[in-house]
């Protein structure tokens, strides 16, 4: 088996997807991915440099991922709060709880993910801006709304539970718009 083909890249990497769902990012080491991937250590290290630069690839995934359907919604001819509404949903629903844990033990990861999608999230908090325009949202700045709402999600991370962590954001995203909506 070649060790640099796209199919073993992507076992790589959907195995330690499996590992971060199960133990979190301090919960498992290089060793038990290479047993869990039958690849030997010194051949994992051949198709990634580092765990660390491994949390990074699954990151970047994980956000190209999630901004291009939140582009994607934002950019339907719903209504103002129909489509507010998918966005919220949306992002309680794809935000694993592993997400969080990477950032806070590598936070050079959470510079090169925000550096990568900086313009994903200019256009999302220019939909929110532009919902402060019309007048359907309360006007408490745009990025300041922005910043809460992803924080609700880092918030829930230690729920483990995927239905009940996006249960619990669902809440929370909608006692924030009962705050921040003119209706």
């Amino acid at each position: 088996m070649k060790y640099n083909d796209g199919a073993t890249r992507e076992r790589v990497i959907e195995k330690t997807i499996e590992l971060l769902k199960l133990h979190g990012v301090r919960g498992w080491n290089m060793d038990k991915l290479s047993a869990e991937t039958d690849l030997a250590k010194n051949t994992l290290y051949k198709i990634v440099r580092s765990k660390e630069s491994l949390m990074e690839e699954v990151a970047l995934k994980h956000c190209k991922r999630i901004y291009s359907q939140l582009l994607h919604i934002s950019e339907s001819d719903d209504d103002y709060f129909s489509t507010l509404e998918k966005l919220l949903q949306t992002y309680s629903e794809i935000s694993p709880a592993y997400f969080a844990e990477i950032f806070i033990e590598y936070p050079n990861v959470k510079s090169t993910v925000e550096s990568q999608f900086a313009e994903a999230k200019q256009r999302l908090i220019e939909y929110i801006a532009a919902g402060i325009r019309a007048g359907y949202v309360k006007d408490l700045g745009a990025e300041k709304i922005f910043d809460l709402l992803r924080a609700i999600g880092f918030f829930f991370v230690s729920v483990k539970d995927e239905r009940e962590r996006s249960e619990k954001i669902q809440f929370a995203f909608q006692c924030v718009l009962c705050g921040i909506v003119n209706r």
